[in-house]
């Protein structure tokens, strides 16, 4: 059996990196009432990634990604994995599927009503306000 060479280093977003895959783990907190609105907005979202052009999700780098809330629908986990640095990332992510997208969302989250929605550099030190970087990470087939 081969040795794997990939190393896990931290990259420029408070993610993990092994190989060129980043990790994105971001745990946010639900508004009251608003789980139900919340899973909605996702699906939207989801819905809008699946029917996205390919040149935007290679453009993008974004191998998966998943929403999960748990604790009584009280907190939400963003977990995406990506072939890029944060910044590009992010910045793709925003240009190409949409702020309003993301604020759909978003919006549903404490903290969210302070942000500046038109300013993407506001909504990445959101998203990166609730990040952080995994103990551990494994990307099984690094690309």
């Amino acid at each position: 059996m081969s040795q794997n060479t990939y190393a896990t280093t931290l990259d420029n977003g408070k993610g993990v990196r092994h190989g060129v895959v980043s990790e994105l783990s971001a745990f946010l907190t639900i508004k009251p009432g608003e789980a139900d609105a919340l899973r909605e907005a996702l699906v939207r979202l989801h819905d809008r990634l699946r029917k996205a052009p390919w040149e935007y999700i290679r453009k993008i780098g974004v191998h998966d990604m998943r929403h999960v809330t748990y604790e009584n629908d009280t907190r939400l986990l963003w977990a995406t994995e990506f072939d890029t640095d944060w910044d590009p990332y992010i910045d793709d992510a925003l240009a190409l599927i949409g702020v309003d997208s993301f604020a759909d969302w978003l919006q549903h989250t404490v903290g969210w009503d302070a942000v500046d929605h038109s300013s993407s550099e506001a909504i990445k030190r959101y998203v990166q306000s609730a990040q952080v970087s995994a103990t551990c990470y494994y990307q099984a087939v690094p690309t």
